[in-house]
């Protein structure tokens, strides 16, 4: 990993969102990035808790509440965004247009013209926009698909992927899945996410999805807790995803989102917060391999980036198009979920360049 001898300033745009685990991740590697002020989307949206999160908390920065006087009187090379959903678009495009590259978070756009939006705005400037989309990297989907490849557990037929959340404290907007895309595109996003890590795979068909609010009335159809879909894959792979609001919310992941590959000689599971893969194999064989228990680095190698200092610019224009391909992914389920529709088949192509 290259750490640009050169600081990086950062502007942060919002309140709400993932942006912690970015700061996170600097704060562990220390990295050479500078925070030059932040920006308030909205009326009611609280900064401080960001602001005081200690990579941070001793920066006195200016506060802005629009994007463009900040851009013109900072200069970022780098924009944060991470804010409700539905802004995220005309907020990527600014900042692409001011020449920064952004890290955001998901889902990227909450219909497809905000998407289409942030692909043209990609394509004319040539910056990067990277999803928050952190456990991409994780050890034990790096080494899942390590052994995937070595072609240890033969031709995959069938892929289960899993995601549970707590439902936790929830803004008032979330009973409107106009301003964050719904479940599928908050949560479930992450469950194409992990498979996308495994299998490199993209999906190619919307067999069928639907999901329900069993157990949180107050929110209405607008926000889900319990999500479940059938999916294909490339090479006609089979896909089930499961995504729930339910895990306890005193309770943190104990494994239990997980990624299960099945193969014609054997079946993995991979379970990325146990940092551990089980391995059946056809010969009775059953192991449990446990991964290098090491945080993974996602954000900070995007500081190359900033200073074509990037050995590997390729893989950042991929991550570009991932995160644009699993939104749109994410937004057709919600909408065959919403409308009931089956077979809905997805054009991967469209978003490359």
């Amino acid at each position: 990993m290259i750490i640009p001898e050169k600081q990086v300033s950062v502007l942060l745009v919002g309140g709400f969102g993932h942006a912690v685990f970015v700061f996170d991740e600097w704060l562990r590697d220390d990295a050479n990035v500078r925070l030059v002020g932040a920006v308030q989307t909205l009326e009611d949206e609280c900064l401080q808790g960001f602001l005081s999160h200690p990579w941070c908390k001793n920066v006195e920065v200016p506060l802005y509440k629009n994007l463009n006087e900040a851009l013109i009187a900072e200069k970022p090379d780098l924009v944060i965004v991470s804010t409700r959903p539905d802004l995220n678009p005309d907020l990527i495009v600014q900042s692409l247009q001011a020449g920064c590259h952004v890290i955001t978070e998901k889902p990227l756009a909450v219909d497809e013209d905000g998407l289409q939006h942030i692909y043209n705005a990609v394509v004319e400037t040539g910056r990067y926009v990277l999803p928050m989309l952190g456990m991409y990297e994780c050890k034990a989907f790096v080494k899942a698909r390590e052994l995937i490849n070595s072609g240890l557990i033969g031709e995959i037929a069938l892929v289960n992927s899993r995601k549970s959340y707590q439902w936790g404290s929830r803004a008032n907007w979330f009973k409107q899945r106009a301003c964050y895309g719904g479940i599928w595109s908050w949560v479930g996003i992450h469950s194409f996410s992990m498979v996308e890590m495994v299998l490199q795979k993209n999906v190619k068909k919307i067999v069928a999805a639907q999901e329900f609010n069993r157990f949180h009335g107050e929110f209405g159809a607008g926000c889900s807790d319990t999500l479940s879909g059938l999916f294909l894959l490339d090479d006609d792979i089979q896909m089930t995803v499961s995504v729930d609001l339910l895990r306890p919310d005193v309770q943190k992941s104990w494994g239990d989102d997980w990624v299960r590959i099945v193969g014609s000689k054997g079946i993995i599971e991979a379970r990325p917060r146990l940092d551990e893969i089980t391995l059946i194999l056809s010969d009775n064989i059953e192991k449990i391999i446990k991964v290098e228990n090491s945080d993974t680095a996602f954000y900070t190698p995007f500081l190359e980036v900033v200073f074509n200092e990037c050995h590997n610019r390729e893989k950042y224009t991929e991550l570009t198009t991932m995160g644009l391909k699993l939104t749109d992914i994410a937004l057709k389920t919600n909408l065959a979920s919403v409308n009931e529709q089956y077979s809905v088949r997805l054009d991967n192509q469209r978003w490359l360049y």
